[in-house]
């Protein structure tokens, strides 16, 4: 896996073991390499108290871009799907005419944005 082969050859970065494994956890992603030599990724900008593991259409950036544009790519979709969740409950405050959780809102909204932009600036970058 490129992502892997990055931080492995990278000398700014420090990688942990445990018993049985290599990690490196940064940009709201952890991966795990196993003494066996299987490598999960997995989602740290969960809201529960687990990591999720990083669907296929994400880990295949890590697989073939590296770590830096893996990341940026999942952290896009975290910041897309916090953002749906924003715009719904917009519309609900504005069927209800409550302006100042609106205004809370489009903070909220204007922040994530901006978010998501900053990860499609590091990805041209990056290219």
């Amino acid at each position: 896996m490129k992502a892997w082969d990055d931080l492995v050859k990278s000398k700014e970065m420090s990688i942990y073991t445990t018993r049985d494994s290599e990690y490196y956890i940064d940009y709201g992603v952890k991966i795990e390499r196993f003494d066996d030599g299987r490598i999960e990724v997995k989602n740290t900008m969960t809201r529960g108290d687990m990591f999720e593991d990083v669907d296929e259409n994400i880990l295949t950036f890590f697989n073939e871009d590296g770590w830096i544009d893996g990341c940026m790519h999942l952290n896009i979709k975290v910041y897309q799907d916090r953002l749906l969740k924003v715009n719904d409950l917009i519309r609900i405050a504005i069927s209800n005419n409550n302006d100042k959780f609106m205004e809370v809102l489009n903070d909220r909204r204007k922040i994530i944005q901006k978010k998501i932009n900053k990860c499609r600036n590091r990805l041209t970058k990056n290219d």
